[in-house]
């Protein structure tokens, strides 16, 4: 018989592996991650084991009692979990035995009855759409606290006046109000939730009772577990379900990464603005660090960490994207793969908005360096348009006017 590295039977094996004992290094490269990887699930799963066994109860699996004595040690197994001392360690195959020989050790037979109607496919689907939903829900509220962030700040800036150069292939173009440039990222925000939106309302469907995406061979109530876990909805097509995973997956990153794109970009910025060069933006020494050589240096990390963002869960999105090219219908153990980019991305995106925030609100102002920047060229445009507003000529005879008389002040600057 197949066992795990605690002695344990695998959930899959019936003793009946021909030849005697798997292949270790095998078995290795097949649980992979998944160790570490479910302990962060683990919270979740043991939420979906709980609404799989009162729907076991409902179905008439399990009794009352039963139901009630499962509940209490899943509860007890979740305050383990949160005190660190329920994990997923190298002695389980996964996640979802570890739960699976806890409650047996504890409960004895009660505990292996728990898997009836269940597969891991749904299990660890219906544990991966509760992580997401909590983490993309997070990252909403965090990306709602950062937009009011931009907007309190850009209430400063306008309250000072102030006014600095804006760019365009990154050459001083025409004056630009701070207040406006700290709008365009609360604005950018706005399009990044309604992105989010979307990704929450795609995840927010149950695939618990889905089984191993053909249903389960039992009557299971799947609306009622769907609403005690506070799912909107069943994702009722069971061969869907199991499709659906990296597609899902891939919407919720997606999500993420148009959002870290707003940061990056902000980010681009900061890094530009808060440089010697110019001057504009400044870091508080907290939000910096320093050199292991050099004494002089204060080092923005945080902001080049931030501008690295978008690349970073780009790439888990992209990762997940291509797991799922060519996988026709079911289950396929390739799913595996997806767990690492898309816990990473979900939870690095969440960190990035959170710091971001705590930037921007820290961010100072040099209004004497802004100034000093606003040379006279950064005003031609508007003068031009003074002149077709004042004498009614045409725009281009008013650009070719401003521009030679700038050329005429350059050769008198420049004469001997």
């Amino acid at each position: 018989m197949t066992t795990t590295p605690s002695g344990q039977p695998s959930l899959w094996d019936t003793g009946d592996v021909a030849g005697g004992e798997r292949d270790a290094v095998v078995d290795a490269f097949c649980r992979g991650e998944d160790a570490s990887l479910d302990h962060v699930l683990l919270p979740f799963d043991v939420r979906g084991t709980a609404a799989h066994v009162r729907g076991l109860g409902r179905a008439g699996v399990l009794t009352a009692q039963e139901v009630q004595t499962l509940d209490a040690a899943l509860d007890e197994l979740l305050r383990e979990w949160d005190a660190g001392r329920f994990t997923v360690g190298a002695e389980h195959e996964d996640g979802h035995t570890a739960i699976e020989d806890a409650l047996t050790q504890r409960l004895g037979e009660l505990g292996r009855k728990v898997h009836t109607a269940r597969s891991r496919n749904d299990q660890v689907l219906t544990a991966l759409r509760l992580f997401a939903l909590e983490h993309l829900r997070q990252v909403d509220d965090a990306a709602t606290e950062l937009a009011e962030a931009f907007a309190a700040k850009a209430g400063e800036a306008r309250a000072q006046g102030l006014t600095m150069p804006g760019y365009t292939h990154g050459q001083p173009a025409m004056p630009l109000e701070v207040a406006v440039w700290c709008e365009s990222f609360r604005d950018a925000l706005a399009d990044d939730r309604r992105t989010l939106a979307a990704a929450i309302a795609l995840t927010d469907q149950s695939p618990l009772g889905s089984a191993s995406g053909f249903g389960a061979p039992i009557p299971l109530e799947r609306e009622a577990t769907a609403r005690e876990l506070g799912f909107a909805r069943v994702q009722a097509n069971p061969v869907y379900c199991q499709q659906s995973r990296l597609k899902l997956e891939a919407a919720a990153l997606n999500a993420c990464a148009q959002l870290a794109w707003t940061l990056g970009q902000f980010a681009c910025d900061a890094l530009l603005f808060t440089s010697p060069a110019y001057g504009f933006l400044s870091l508080p020494q907290a939000m910096t660090t320093g050199s292991s050589l050099m004494p002089n240096k204060r080092n923005p990390d945080v902001l080049e960490l931030l501008r690295a963002l978008h690349p970073s869960v780009e790439a888990a999105a992209a990762e997940v994207r291509m797991l799922g090219v060519r996988l026709g219908s079911g289950y396929h153990r390739d799913f595996q793969m997806s767990k690492r980019p898309f816990l990473y991305g979900l939870e690095r995106t969440r960190t990035g908005v959170e710091v971001a925030r705590r930037v921007v609100e820290r961010l100072q102002f040099n209004p004497e360096a802004m100034q000093a920047a606003l040379t006279p060229e950064l005003y031609m445009t508007a003068t031009a348009h003074e002149l077709v507003i004042q004498q009614g000529i045409p725009f281009r005879d008013a650009y070719r006017q401003v521009k030679a008389q700038r050329h005429q002040r350059h050769e008198g600057d420049e004469a001997p």
